[in-house]
């Protein structure tokens, strides 16, 4: 076997660049696998100084990010190379300042350098053009960094502990001037008109590319089969369910389901305009479950943002309207990997320690608020994907 140089490596990744094809929808999974391999290369060339200057720097290029978007420096660019006078000019500022961010962009590949003073769009420029990517710089600059910033302080002052609290957080800390404890929605009802927009953008989208649990969990088998046929009949109950996307798009999707499909909230969480075909109520998922013998109780994103012994109370509620035998509980959420778990996943489960005590959790941890609940897990359907929640089912114990 010849011996392959660093130089060989070099021109075989130079090649395989030049050579990627354009991204498809069916090649997503394969992508985010390419990625994490090359993370992995990456981090295997780093000597101690790179690590050092990687981790103590890289929130730079979030800064540089944020500062060009902020100037309208990439909406500048034209159709091609443009140098730094056109761009300075294009968005009324010192070119000498232009420059500065340019080059910094650059070093992070943010922007393509095409000769001496010009620039052009790179995929990561590009991406950060398009309204969505912009609210989410806005949102997780602004409102979310301070507490991620406060994190190792907070967990210290905390003892080390696993965090549980809902208003005794690193957001708290980062952002409530006298001190006081606040929860996550008390502290964004105080923050900038421009966070709030972003936010609202941010999360329109935020579940781009997530398959739906309608794609993958087998309604009809599962709901449909032997459901109650009378008019009282409920189907669903989406506790905690907004606007009610999710019963909506179970009813239209599946029109042959029997039964009504309720959604329940918090007034300030249910629509000014209700969905056809669904009902809304009034109700916190810590009292009393009203709605007895459902076919269906529904739990999307609502466990990850409550402790351990919160989701036992939630659950418990439940488990008390549950018939014996019918009902499901079904949860819709990330099953985070005890083995090599997604880069998105365990960030996404930091942010949720940051900013309210929640948490995105093993299977072995959903199995424990579940039991301590009097319930079961009865099937477990994955996506097929690194990216999409999972379906824990459940009945009663």
């Amino acid at each position: 076997m010849s011996h392959i140089t660093a130089q060989d490596v070099l021109k075989q990744l130079q090649l395989f660049r030049r050579s990627l094809p354009p991204p498809t929808e069916g090649d997503f999974d394969m992508r985010e696998e390419l990625l994490a391999e090359s993370r992995r290369f990456l981090l295997s060339l780093e000597r101690d100084h790179n690590v050092v200057h990687r981790v103590c720097y890289q929130v730079m290029e979030t800064v540089a990010i944020s500062a060009a978007m902020r100037m309208g420096l990439f909406a500048a660019f034209k159709d091609g190379p443009t140098s730094i006078d056109d761009i300075a000019l294009g968005c009324n500022a010192d070119p000498v300042l232009v420059g500065r961010l340019l080059r910094c962009l650059t070093a992070f590949g943010a922007v393509e350098e095409t000769g001496t003073s010009c620039y052009d769009h790179s995929t990561v420029s590009r991406a950060f053009t398009k309204k969505d990517n912009e609210a989410a710089m806005i949102f997780c600059l602004e409102f979310l960094t301070p507490s991620w910033l406060c994190l190792p302080s907070y967990l210290e002052e905390n003892g080390w502990r696993n965090p549980e609290s809902a208003t005794i957080t690193a957001l708290s800390k980062a952002h409530v001037r006298d001190g006081s404890p606040k929860s996550l929605f008390q502290i964004m009802k105080a923050a900038p008109s421009r966070v709030l927009e972003a936010f609202n953008v941010y999360m329109t989208n935020f579940n781009d590319g997530h398959k739906s649990w309608t794609e993958f969990y087998p309604v009809m088998e599962r709901l449909g089969r032997e459901a109650k046929q009378d008019a009282s009949a409920v189907m669903m109950v989406d506790v905690g369910g907004g606007y009610g996307h999710q019963a909506a798009e179970l009813k239209h999707k599946f029109q042959q389901l029997p039964g009504r499909f309720v959604v329940q909230d918090l007034v300030q969480g249910l629509p000014a305009s209700p969905k056809d075909g669904i009902e809304y109520m009034e109700h916190d998922f810590f009292a009393e479950q009203p709605i007895k013998g459902a076919r269906c109780y529904y739990l999307r994103y609502i466990a990850h943002d409550w402790s351990q012994e919160k989701n036992v109370q939630i659950c418990t509620q439940i488990c008390k309207a549950m018939e014996p035998g019918y009902s499901r509980l079904i949860i819709n959420e990330w099953i985070v990997p005890e083995s090599a778990p997604s880069k998105f996943m365990t960030v996404q489960d930091l942010n949720l320690m940051s900013v309210q005590g929640g948490m995105e959790r093993t299977l072995l941890l959903h199995r424990e608020y579940l039991e301590k609940a009097g319930l079961k897990i009865t099937n477990i359907f994955w996506p097929g994907d690194t990216i999409s929640e999972a379906v824990i089912e459940a009945g009663v114990a």
